[in-house]
């Protein structure tokens, strides 16, 4: 599909997102939902390591990964996290977004996933935010990326909490 934009330009701002964000509602919309597929094109779009979805089991309180990019299955099934512990847990906690420009340096990231540090040398940052639906957080979507250059997590962290808005409507129905 093309993007109309100005000029009838392809490359113009904004028309690469609200294809993506097209593409990604149409995604949402099937019945039958493939998270790593809709997680795999959001890693695409915004060139990340990996991404984490977690939902949150409200029976035993704890966090799981449902979908991801750039993770093993067998480091997603140990990977259990727990409400208030780490990044994720504390996400699901407070309901807040965080981000963690050097995630080397931070004491809160458990790493249960075991991600690199820093790749090519140069250090990886973490974001991570809530789902909701209606007014429950339901999960986490966060991501691993490595910033070249100027550190600007403004419209990643934007881009994020669209994304993960749209899930939680679609985990809901």
């Amino acid at each position: 599909m093309e993007s109309i934009c100005k000029y009838n330009k392809l490359d113009c701002y904004g028309a690469k997102e609200l294809d993506f964000l097209l593409e990604l509602s149409s995604l949402l919309s099937n019945k039958e939902i493939n998270l790593d597929e809709v997680i795999g094109i959001l890693a695409e779009h915004l060139s990340a390591e990996r991404i984490i979805l977690t939902v949150l089991n409200r029976e035993n309180s704890y966090i799981n990964i449902e979908g991801s990019f750039g993770i093993s299955e067998i480091e997603r099934k140990k990977a259990i996290y727990h409400v208030g512990q780490g990044i994720i847990g504390r996400v699901i906690q407070d309901g807040l977004t965080v981000m963690i420009p050097k995630i080397a340096q931070s004491d809160e990231f458990l790493n249960l996933t075991h991600a690199p540090t820093a790749i090519d040398g140069v250090d990886v940052s973490f974001i991570c935010t809530p789902i909701r639906y209606k007014d429950q957080i339901i999960g986490t979507l966060s991501f691993h990326k490595v910033y070249k250059g100027v550190v600007s997590f403004d419209y990643d962290v934007r881009l994020l909490q669209i994304v993960g808005s749209m899930i939680g409507r679609t985990m809901r129905r």
